[in-house]
């Protein structure tokens, strides 16, 4: 199983010369179009621009970077990476987008994807059924508790363990996934992506805003897991229970497929050394859907939370505003097709 870039050959016939069409704006997307999607929009060629060369989105640059530091200043947070990508016009910015943070909850997202990539080939994995003993309660130190756990004795199906695993970011059912999933095959989907697996000596993954941004965009996208499967794997993350962080910045009626992540480092005696809590996703802005990950390192898990949810209604307020560039025009997918 692999996944990378293949040459793309040209066949060339006689026909009349014809004129040039003009070169197609930097990070113009061409994508499409299906009414039986509403999480996705698969991708058929796209041209990436470096965050430099995009200047019409200076302003939005300026905006993070002035509350980013209005947050440090006040002491709401250490550190903040934000990385924001326009889903269609595949335009980006951010502010210290490359920074490296324990990624905590946000490694569930490969297992949902592995999961679901076993499952177009076996799709009976998904029936299959696994009895939590209570032998184990990883959901113990879960600062932001599951809403619903599992329970000793009873019998999950992996479909509903993955649920739970997205839903609810529930520890336990990501243990039982984990253990019934074979480890190569999980190494094999970051090699497919690639996607840095490098771990902490906390054994947590270490990943960047702009890194993470790469597997909602393939989901997006639809170019790794089948168009159905990353429908599915969408339509699960907008149903993510954690409201106080991205969501709480877009109106109530807006969906977001997201996930958050938590990591509290602490002495001992319970002292706390440092929390991280970061929370990515696609927010389906009606004209401008965009991705947006937010990672926040501080003293106070309350106390970050509130920069990501003012930082997120900072970013909407401008994608829904008047200073928003107009996406370039390049062609839709409808007229290749």
């Amino acid at each position: 199983m692999g996944f990378g870039v293949h040459p793309y050959y040209e066949r060339y016939v006689s026909s009349p010369p014809q004129e040039e069409s003009p070169p197609l704006p930097r990070g113009h997307q061409v994508r499409l179009t299906d009414s039986r999607f509403k999480f996705i929009h698969p991708l058929l060629s796209c041209d990436v621009a470096d965050k430099k060369d995009i200047l019409e989105f200076q302003p939005l640059n300026e905006l993070l970077q002035r509350h980013v530091q209005t947050e440090i200043n006040g002491k709401q947070a250490r550190k903040i990476s934000v990385y924001y990508r326009g889903m269609t016009s595949g335009r980006w910015t951010g502010f210290q987008e490359e920074e490296i943070h324990p990624g905590g909850s946000l490694l569930k997202i490969p297992y949902l994807m592995a999961y679901y990539k076993l499952a177009e080939e076996h799709p009976e994995i998904l029936n299959e059924m696994i009895t939590y003993k209570g032998d184990f309660d990883e959901s113990a130190g879960q600062k932001i508790r599951p809403a619903k756990m599992i329970e000793k004795g009873k019998s999950y199906s992996i479909a509903d363990l993955i649920h739970r695993m997205i839903v609810y970011s529930g520890n336990n059912a990501t243990v039982l996934l984990m253990h019934r999933l074979d480890r190569t095959y999980l190494n094999h989907i970051f090699d497919d992506l690639h996607i840095p697996s490098d771990r902490n000596v906390h054994r947590q993954w270490l990943v960047t805003a702009k890194t993470f941004a790469y597997l909602f965009r393939i989901l997006y996208n639809g170019t790794y897991l089948s168009q159905a499967m990353s429908e599915k794997a969408l339509g699960l993350l907008s149903q993510a229970d954690f409201k106080e962080g991205l969501v709480a910045g877009v109106p109530q009626s807006i969906p977001v497929a997201h996930k958050f992540g938590e990591f509290t480092e602490q002495y001992s005696d319970g002292t706390i050394v440092s929390t991280n809590l970061h929370d990515c996703g696609i927010v389906y802005h009606p004209s401008h859907p965009y991705f947006l990950c937010i990672m926040t390192e501080g003293q106070s898990q309350e106390s970050l939370k509130g920069v990501i949810a003012r930082l997120s209604k900072q970013v909407y307020q401008f994608v829904d505003g008047p200073l928003y560039p107009p996406v370039p025009v390049g062609g839709g997918a409808s007229e290749l097709l």
